[in-house]
């Protein structure tokens, strides 16, 4: 789960891996957010 707050996504819960992707076949811009501390 997530909202919207001003220009950015609060997400409710903790992940280790996530990936943004905006458009669609070749012309997707994908950023991956990767968390390293534990």
């Amino acid at each position: 789960n997530y909202r919207v707050q001003g220009d950015r996504y609060i997400v409710d819960t903790i992940f280790d891996k996530a990936i943004l992707i905006a458009g669609v076949g070749r012309s997707q811009d994908r950023v991956t957010i990767t968390r390293t501390g534990k």
